[in-house]
């Protein structure tokens, strides 16, 4: 169990440290927009519509996959949510980074916004003993 904990904790470290220097780097370096007015609001509004289906998509996969795990082994289990805690580090990651790049094109405040409430989501998936191998009620 230590050892699994121990393997998401280094792919949830190396996934998510990145992207607040790469942000920061995108922040501090992005001077006007390089889209037009309509163009940024497109974008935007394309940012915030796959956040807003991503994000409970992929929360729905995590539990999805531990309240299916919970009549298996501890093997399969593990096997099962380690697979759906890595697509959901992996897709907000993703978006996490899609900010950054949005915010070069765009330079809008919006960007700074949805990297800040994906980033606490990312914080508060960090993977802890009691968040990977906790018992969740079937009829859930």
């Amino acid at each position: 169990m230590e050892q699994i904990i121990k393997r998401l904790r280094t792919f949830y470290f190396l996934l998510s440290m990145p992207a607040p220097v790469v942000f920061a780097l995108a922040y501090f370096t992005a001077e006007a927009p390089l889209v037009s007015e309509r163009m940024r609001y497109i974008l935007i509004v394309a940012l915030y519509l796959l956040a807003l289906v991503v994000v409970p998509v992929t929360y729905h996969v995590r539990r999805k996959a531990a309240n299916k795990s919970n009549a298996t082994d501890d093997a399969q289990q593990t096997q099962k949510f380690v697979r759906a805690f890595k697509i959901h580090t992996i897709i907000l990651n993703v978006i996490s980074y899609l900010c950054s790049v949005w915010y070069v094109i765009t330079v809008e405040k919006g960007c700074c916004y949805m990297f800040a409430i994906v980033t606490v989501i990312l914080l508060l998936s960090y993977p802890t003993a009691q968040f990977v191998f906790h018992k969740t009620d079937a009829n859930a």
